[in-house]
């Protein structure tokens, strides 16, 4: 498909654009088109009196040209619709420099009013220029619907059939078409130099959201997606993609309930590739401070070649992680950092309920927390049987524990006699001494400590709050469920955690320190111990809006008192 073709060059050259023509202001006061060559005169005493004006033009870059268009209208609109976001879209393509687009405060857009995509009209619009989008909380909001042929109405909220399969079958009658949001840079072309940011723009009921392909960088900074459902035709679209050498940068994201329709593949009897709401192929991930919930994507994750890092996030109830090298022995990387993966409820698809590596493919699990309830897992036993949940490393896959806790409930009473931690094929598990993984009945202490390659390897003791009912085992929900219990072996259990110790936490992206948990607590205590996996304390919840009105009102009263008591009661 479009999403998943390599080219034979993915790994790519470096290449560097040629620096543009700098404008320059005549004597005549009109703009002139000039190359700053350096003088020599550049390079001696009065470098700042002569070339201060070259040297500042030539440090903006394309800025000079670049200009701000404004998005006004309620609806997606045509390239020839001013004030609409594909006329935004069109003019920020075909003028020079990094443009702006700045979206009107709090709009909702109807994306179903207006132009497609002419070459990929299942798309709204691509960027081919380097821009920056301020969304400023707008809303792209779509409303798909089909009529089945039994009848039955299926819209963003209401998913008829199963969620891993096409949901157009011949005979249904479209009512509105899905449609995705925007395309950065074009498939199979190098697209090195287009640099695109979008800032806390919204999406309710898009089909997908954004694909970045080959050599394109997308930075999104916010937004909150929802009912991203996937009614095309085009089966299995993630909702974030990354295509051949793209960046892919995710900060401060919200997916919940993304329904791409597609479904894993089995390669054989102890390997599959995820599907993924979000997906890469020989590509760079970055996601911080990100949650998917509630999402149906064959797998949250889908990394295949490149490298992802996933660091302070939460994927809850949305599938797995799988990563796995490309062609020709290109290596993917995953590192699961400070993360929470909670594979509870929601997503519930036996084959997605693991970390799964593959070939060329490691996984490294720093101060994360795995929670996995296997009451929830249900589906086909093939091709792994009912092993492997929630961690599979297969045909030569790594996972590497590193501060990280692992913990399975009910798995006795529902895949007794099955290992819940398995190798396949050259596969490799291993974990740290200040890593906890929970032992089973069916693999106790001794078998993981040599399993995990790891003689002093904890396996058991009490971790988090755990619910009965009816004899069946919950964690609580999150954030609660993930804070470690004051009597847990997890706590405290990292020793020279602080600024510069040997255990100190950073950050894969950046390589700076992480000095909070996922959850915005201080990730170590006052003495540099810091809790193994990803929470350190109980988060602070946030006042409710009664509580704020309440404390707005009374310092409201507070304020006109002490006004009354200064300047007299006859002022009010």
């Amino acid at each position: 498909t479009e999403e998943h073709r390599l080219p034979a060059d993915a790994g790519g050259s470096l290449v560097l654009p040629l620096l543009p023509r700098l404008p320059r202001q005549s004597a005549l006061g009109t703009t002139t088109m000039h190359r700053h060559l350096p003088s020599r005169r550049c390079f001696s005493s009065v470098l700042l009196q002569r070339c201060a004006l070259p040297l500042v033009l030539l440090m903006s870059g394309t800025a000079a040209n670049a200009a701000d268009f404004d998005v006004t209208l309620d609806f997606w609109g045509t390239t020839s619709t001013v004030g609409s976001f594909a006329w935004a879209v069109d003019q920020a393509n075909t003028t020079p420099g990094v443009d702006t687009i700045r979206v009107q405060s709090g709009l909702q857009i109807d994306a179903d009013n207006g132009a497609k995509l002419a070459s990929s009209p299942t798309w709204l619009t691509r960027f081919t220029e380097s821009v920056t989008v301020e969304g400023n909380g707008a809303t792209l909001v779509a409303d798909p619907a089909y009529i089945t042929t039994g009848g039955l109405i299926a819209t963003k909220t209401n998913i008829v059939g199963s969620p891993y399969s096409s949901p157009l079958v011949p005979g249904d009658a479209v009512v509105r078409a899905g449609v995705s949001f925007a395309q950065v840079g074009t498939f199979g072309q190098d697209n090195s130099g287009v640099d695109v940011t979008i800032r806390n723009l919204n999406a309710d009921g898009v089909a997908s959201l954004l694909s970045v392909n080959d050599k394109a960088t997308l930075s999104v900074d916010g937004g909150r997606y929802t009912n991203i459902v996937n009614y095309t035709g085009v089966d299995g679209r993630s909702a974030f993609v990354a295509n051949n050498g793209a960046t892919l940068n995710l900060d401060g994201i919200a997916l919940n309930k993304n329904y791409p329709f597609g479904d894993i593949i089995a390669v054989d009897n102890d390997f599959v590739i995820f599907n993924g709401s979000i997906s890469g192929l020989a590509s760079t991930l970055n996601m911080q401070n990100s949650t998917i919930t509630g999402s149906y994507g064959a797998g949250a994750l889908n990394w295949v070649g490149g490298t992802a890092n996933v660091v302070s996030s939460v994927l809850s109830n949305s599938g797995g992680l799988q990563i796995s090298g490309g062609d020709g022995g290109i290596v993917g990387t995953l590192n699961f950092t400070n993360s929470i993966l909670e594979l509870n409820d929601g997503e519930t698809m036996q084959q997605t309920q693991r970390i799964l590596t593959g070939p060329n493919g490691m996984a490294n699990v720093e101060a994360s927390s795995i929670l996995y309830n296997s009451v929830f897992s249900n589906g086909s036993n093939e091709p792994f049987g009912y092993e492997g949940m929630p961690l599979t490393a297969a045909q030569g896959g790594t996972i590497n524990f590193d501060s990280s806790v692992v913990v399975p409930l009910n798995w006795d009473d529902f895949f007794a006699g099955n290992d819940t931690y398995i190798e396949l094929t050259g596969g490799n598990l291993t974990a740290d001494e200040f890593s906890f993984v929970m032992a089973t009945a069916s693999q106790d202490q001794a078998a993981l400590q040599a399993l995990f390659n790891n003689a002093s390897l904890t396996t058991s003791g009490d971790t988090f709050a755990i619910s009965e009912i009816t004899g069946i085992d919950f964690f609580e929900s999150l954030p609660q469920g993930a804070v470690p219990l004051t009597t847990s072996p997890l706590v405290d259990a990292v020793s020279d955690a602080g600024s510069g110790g040997a255990n100190e936490l950073l950050n894969p992206i950046d390589g700076q320190p992480l000095l909070f948990d996922v959850y915005g607590s201080p990730r170590t205590n006052g003495l540099g111990f810091r809790n193994t996996g990803a929470v350190q304390a109980a988060p602070v919840p946030e006042p409710s809006s009664w509580v704020l009105a309440g404390m707005a009102a009374g310092m409201a009263g507070w304020w006109r008192l002490r006004r009354r008591a200064a300047w007299g009661a006859d002022r009010w």
